[in-house]
């Protein structure tokens, strides 16, 4: 490649003015050398459009997904962020400057940021800082899995798990309580769908018969909340083994005190920001799902995934958290609580802190 080519093309692209770039001048250049000069223009391009120059591609995306679970469920319209190499070729300023055909030619020589795949035919724009942080987090988030599923007491004496201790008591002394003023959703599978259940029974499980759950253990009945019904239906009623129930019985709740919550939602680090937060909020340590085929056959969770979330949940109350506020891989439009139940509190009562206002059908019938 011709030195004048190279220092002209550096020139065009710092000016973001690819269109004085001939055909002739990118005949000049070979791919080889060209490539860095390439990467540097789609990384710019890609920058202006989606404000990063990160990306997954369409080998990568399901892996991906699998291990930064969290992620795509607190962003949920990540999913569908998918953009065709060919419509990212169109709607940026590449096309001035390279024919279609040895635009595609170069990504397959560049390959994906991530994989390194070529062939490419999608990407997935996702923030920088974020890249960084899976890679940096990787080692230590298997180990404190795997050390979890061995031995869940011993979780505590991990490095890892201390730092996120240390993180949630810097969160916690920060926090101040809030007045949740909007309407909370819980709901029940019917039995008999012409019987209604109680107030007393659309409340929290008893500690009795209490199971484990995400964030409480055996014996500890917390309160499980959605802020739609759209959002209680989909975690009470979602089975990857057939369809919704055609009906279950909705309360409408009301809390009554402001409460300090621990947020697990806050991925752009609105409100804080932390490294080990945002990878935590991000991993499936926190956003797992266990085995459907057990839980729907209504025997006992696959409980191994939960281990760690219980774990956040007795360090939150540990520190003085109410609840935890989660996001919800069933709905979109609105998000999870649970409200811890303290049992050395012996002033500890349901009834101040919240109320059901209504009991209902959901969805509800043309008559109802």
């Amino acid at each position: 490649m011709c030195g004048d080519c190279e220092k002209d093309l550096d020139s065009l692209i710092e000016r973001d003015s690819y269109s004085d770039l001939s055909d002739e001048q990118l005949a000049e250049l070979s791919r080889e050398s060209h490539l860095p000069s390439f990467k540097k223009s789609f990384l710019t391009e890609l920058s202006k459009l989606f404000k990063t120059s990160s990306f997954l591609c369409n080998h990568c995306i399901d892996d991906f997904l699998k291990k930064w679970d969290g992620f795509a469920i607190i962003n949920s319209e990540f999913k569908e962020s998918e953009i065709s190499l060919s419509s990212f070729y169109y709607q940026s300023s590449l096309y001035e400057l390279y024919k279609e055909d040895d635009f595609d030619i170069f990504v397959d020589m560049m390959g994906c940021s991530r994989c390194e795949n070529g062939d490419i035919t999608s990407i997935w724009p996702y923030p920088n800082n974020l890249d960084v942080l899976f890679d940096l987090y990787d080692d230590e988030l298997k180990a404190v899995a795997k050390l979890a599923e061995k031995c869940p007491f011993a979780i505590l004496t991990d490095d890892f798990a201390s730092k996120i201790y240390s993180m949630l008591k810097q969160l916690s002394e920060k926090s101040t309580n809030l007045c949740l003023d909007f309407k909370f959703y819980r709901c029940r599978n019917l039995d008999d769908e012409a019987v209604l259940f109680s107030r007393q029974d659309m409340g929290p499980v008893p500690d009795e018969k209490a199971q484990e759950n995400r964030f409480n253990h055996t014996g500890y009945g917390y309160l499980y909340l959605a802020t739609t019904e759209d959002v209680s239906f989909g975690e009470v009623t979602y089975s990857s083994n057939g369809p919704r129930k055609k009906q279950v019985c909705m309360a409408e709740i009301r809390l009554l005190k402001s409460l300090k919550i621990l947020d697990l939602t806050d991925v752009q680090g609105n409100n804080h920001k932390d490294d080990t937060y945002q990878m935590l909020i991000c991993s499936p340590l926190v956003y797992n799902h266990p085995d459907n085929k057990n839980k729907f056959q209504n025997k006992m969770y696959a409980t191994k995934e939960y281990i760690f979330t219980r774990f956040i949940a007795d360090c939150a109350l540990s520190l003085g958290f109410d609840g935890i506020k989660y996001a919800s891989r069933f709905g979109r439009s609105g998000d999870n609580f649970v409200i811890f139940k303290d049992k050395t509190n012996k002033q500890f009562k349901w009834d101040e802190i919240f109320i059901i206002d209504d009991i209902y059908r959901y969805p509800k019938n043309d008559d109802d």
